[in-house]
């Protein structure tokens, strides 16, 4: 659920996968052709043929910068984001004016977590084009991640303002809204998401957050069971999915077992849900946490804090649901829904 700021950063770069060939007239054999191909395989998510072929457009005419820039939107796919920032400062180094590749680059930063570096990019293609909304959209996915929620929202405000039929602006500043903890207003923006797009699963998941947290359990049920419809594969939306449901008074045991298959259980929450599914202890859950990504090791204590209290709030054992949401509350960053999520669940403890 965190990534719902990063999706909307790196939408920028989705949408500009074409528009760095604009003007370019392939001919057979030439460095634009293989250019060309590549960001057709790319589209297929073939990122592998279309490194090939991007690196003999290279070949072919070293000075070509989309090949560049669509390689290292390519690497950027794969998640080698060193090797996709190596190849945005080259086709920078080409273009000093390619707007593409500083939104690429923005994007690959802000993935990195890197968030200055992030603005800086995105400032600099805002300079360029004042007009793109997508830079706008990077830029406010950037200053969420940095808790500046004020700017984050007028950078989407403008992004919309500019484009108002892209969903991703309204994900975003409904992810920020959320983030505030102002759930109304998140909703409006998700509801408007969905309907401009109704096929984002981060829509419909960012949405059932928000109707969680404000104790419409029944409502976020329904947004989970539409998200998971579009991407079985998310963990978190699986857990959510339980707890909407289980405080709702609805026994959903079998399908969280069947939810959970979906999921590899050797990632991250994996173990979140063998604990939900009975087959280890929470220790195991906290042991867990420390021992994942290493790049991700708060995010992952924030969630096993989380998930965990709400299954004592389940069980009511209200003490150790306290002890926990207070761990995740402090534990969580402030860019992440539990954050928020459990600040809310605090409140509706009994006393």
């Amino acid at each position: 659920m965190r990534r719902l700021l990063i999706l909307a950063a790196v939408a920028a770069a989705a949408a500009t996968l074409f528009a760095a060939n604009r003007g370019l007239s392939p001919a057979e054999n030439t460095a634009v052709a293989f250019n060309n191909r590549g960001v057709a395989y790319r589209g297929k998510a073939q990122y592998d043929r279309a490194i090939a072929d991007f690196d003999e457009a290279i070949h072919l005419d070293p000075k070509l910068a989309a090949a560049f820039y669509n390689r290292g939107l390519a690497y950027g796919s794969k998640d080698q984001y060193d090797r996709a920032i190596a190849d945005f400062d080259e086709a920078i180094r080409l273009d000093p004016k390619f707007v593409f590749a500083f939104t690429g680059r923005g994007d690959v930063y802000a993935l990195k977590a890197q968030y200055d570096r992030a603005i800086a990019d995105f400032d600099q293609a805002i300079r360029l084009d004042p007009k793109y909304s997508l830079a706008f959209i990077g830029r406010g996915a950037a200053y969420g991640h940095e808790a500046e929620y004020d700017r984050a929202i007028a950078d989407f405000d403008e992004a919309i303002r500019l484009d108002p039929k892209y969903a991703f602006g309204f994900i975003g500043r409904g992810a920020v809204y959320a983030l505030k903890a102002q759930y109304d207003r998140a909703i409006a923006d998700f509801d408007q998401a969905i309907r401009l797009d109704p096929q984002q699963a981060v829509a419909f998941a960012g949405r059932g957050v928000a109707n969680f947290s404000t104790g419409q359990f029944t409502a976020a049920a329904h947004d989970f069971e539409q998200s998971l419809s579009l991407d079985a594969r998310d963990g978190d939306v699986v857990l959510w999915l339980h707890l909407a449901r289980a405080r709702s008074n609805r026994d959903d045991a079998q399908e969280l077992a069947s939810n959970a298959t979906m999921v590899d259980p050797k990632t991250w929450p994996g173990p979140i849900l063998a604990y939900y599914l009975r087959r280890i202890d929470a220790d195991e859950v906290m042991r867990a946490a420390g021992n994942g990504n290493a790049n991700m090791p708060r995010n992952q204590s924030c969630q096993a804090y989380f998930f965990v209290g709400e299954d004592a709030v389940l069980r009511q054992d209200i003490d150790e649901a306290a002890r926990l949401l207070r761990q995740a509350r402090d534990t969580c960053p402030l860019d992440s829904f539990k954050h928020a999520a459990a600040e809310f669940e605090l409140k509706r403890l009994p006393k």
